[in-house]
């Protein structure tokens, strides 16, 4: 079992879930007044899972900079986060700026649940 194997069996499950148990309408492009309506007239889906490795991939948009990259590095990860800092600071300066303002962590197989309104609990 890998990550990817993973999500992709998530998602299939979490689809068949929703088309036995609820409203089949596609959750992913409904707006977010049109999600709730729709929930709303359907079964509550929980999956519980473990805290295996391949559960905890992180969406690239929330996976936090290593202490390990390089100094340029951190700076294009800043940049990508539109943070603030000083090309003079060092590297642990630039390590704290991220760390303080990393993104809440989003876990990819979560996000695969959710759109057939699915919610995964750890």
């Amino acid at each position: 079992m890998d990550g990817s194997h993973f999500v992709s069996l998530i998602s299939r499950t979490s689809s068949l879930l929703r088309q036995e148990h609820g409203n089949t309408q596609f959750l992913q492009q409904a707006t977010l007044q049109q999600f709730y309506k729709i929930l709303g007239t359907s079964a509550n889906i929980s999956i519980i899972i473990n805290n295996a490795i391949w559960h905890n991939h992180l969406t690239e948009e929330t996976k936090p900079p290593k202490r390990a990259w390089n100094k340029q590095t951190i700076m294009d990860w800043l940049d990508s986060h539109h943070l603030d800092y000083s090309t003079r600071d060092t590297k642990a300066e630039l390590l704290d700026i991220a760390f303080q303002n990393a993104p809440d962590k989003k876990y990819v197989v979560d996000e695969a649940a959710r759109i057939y309104g699915v919610q995964i609990l750890r």
